[in-house]
């Protein structure tokens, strides 16, 4: 079985979290709110996952929202183990 391609955002403010699921929800994007396992957060563990075919959207938003995000990961899978690749910094 494939695993879908995710993306994961990880913020730096709850709230800032909050507004972009409300974005992506408003697009019809199916997106998680979650916390986020502590080793891919910096302070605030908040995080979205989503498919990856929302990935230039969710840095449009990011971008025209200023909204404050520590960093982006593409969720991966490399000889069965679950692998996190930065995608994008800030």
């Amino acid at each position: 079985m494939t695993e879908k391609k995710r993306i994961i955002v990880v913020f730096n403010s709850k709230t800032h979290a909050f507004r972009l699921e409300s974005l992506l929800d408003d697009e019809g994007y199916h997106s998680i709110l979650y916390n986020a396992p502590g080793y891919l957060a910096k302070s605030c563990s908040m995080a979205i996952r989503i498919d990856e075919r929302a990935y230039q959207f969710v840095l449009e938003k990011i971008r025209k929202s200023k909204l404050d995000v520590f960093k982006i990961y593409k969720l991966c899978y490399e000889n069965n183990e679950k692998i996190y690749r930065v995608l994008k910094k800030y």
